[in-house]
């Protein structure tokens, strides 16, 4: 719990794991990233309008990058975390639609960066108690995952982890118990 909010495992280990490579290529100086990083640092505070704020104006500076630059995505989706972290769930799927659909259209629909926020909109949906819409969403960041970073590579680890939550949530634990395996098997290799 976070907050009152219930955060998933896939949640937590997205951030951990993937989280670091949205904000990749960020310039010093650019006010895009100037505002990320302060609502990012406020968030972790839990200065939730602070980071609002930030968010907002990271936005702002997104939009005149244009629609066709990934950081309007990545904004959108930093936006809706937030609103999801704090419980105002009305625009979150709406958000995560939003920016998937502009990462898939500026950077491929085989991009790490799709992955990521499928695995967002994975994790919203299963604190949703939304099960079903979760496991397609995380089964396709799993294939994403896999094919861009390998099939022993710590991220694809994680997405396995995801995904098996969800399957143990649909009762599917046969299922579950191997992708659960193959991500024991991962980290074992990492150690």
């Amino acid at each position: 719990m976070r907050g009152g909010i219930p955060v998933s495992i896939g949640a937590f280990l997205t951030v951990a794991m993937l989280g670091a490579a949205e904000c990749r290529g960020r310039v010093a100086g650019d006010e895009w990233s100037i505002q990320m990083e302060a609502g990012e640092e406020a968030q972790r505070r839990r200065e939730y309008l602070k980071a609002d704020a930030h968010y907002k104006a990271a936005l702002a500076e997104a939009k005149k990058l244009g629609a066709k630059d990934p950081k309007l995505a990545i904004s959108i989706e930093r936006l809706a975390g937030l609103a999801h972290e704090v419980g105002k769930n009305a625009t979150v799927e709406d958000s995560y639609k939003l920016a998937l659909f502009i990462k898939k259209n500026t950077l491929g629909l085989d991009h790490p960066g799709v992955a990521f926020t499928l695995t967002k909109m994975g994790d919203f949906y299963q604190d949703e108690g939304r099960y079903a819409d979760a496991e397609p969403v995380y089964k396709r960041a799993l294939e994403i995952t896999e094919k861009a970073s390998g099939p022993n590579h710590p991220k694809t680890g994680t997405a396995l982890t995801a995904y098996a939550g969800v399957l143990r949530a649909l009762k599917r634990d046969a299922e579950a118990e191997k992708l659960e395996a193959r991500a024991k098997t991962i980290r074992a290799k990492q150690q």
